[in-house]
């Protein structure tokens, strides 16, 4: 993310609205200048301005799923589906 030409003087840019950043790949002193931040962390009053202007760094709550939905999720792995049918098949062999 270096300006064009400034990558001698290390200036960084911010990153452009809306693009898409693979923050884990990036060098953590690119990743730093990307988010305006320091090392030891921002500022008290920058934490403050940053709260008001983008809100908490909260997930959404996830949708809740009702009983048959979770039930339904229990047969997603097509392996241990197929694990558990063997298991009862195999079970009732037995027994007899």
């Amino acid at each position: 993310m270096l300006i064009a030409g400034a990558a001698t003087r290390g200036v960084q840019a911010a990153p452009a609205a809306g693009a898409q950043i693979h923050w884990h790949a990036l060098p953590a002193e690119e990743a730093i200048g990307a988010l305006r931040t320091r090392h030891e962390g921002l500022r008290q009053g920058e934490a403050r301005e940053r709260l008001a202007r983008h809100g908490p760094n909260r997930l959404p709550e996830p949708k809740a799923r009702g009983p048959l939905a979770r039930f339904a999720a229990q047969f997603n792995n097509v392996l241990e589906t197929h694990r558990g049918l063997t298991q009862v098949k195999l079970s009732k062999g037995v027994s007899r």
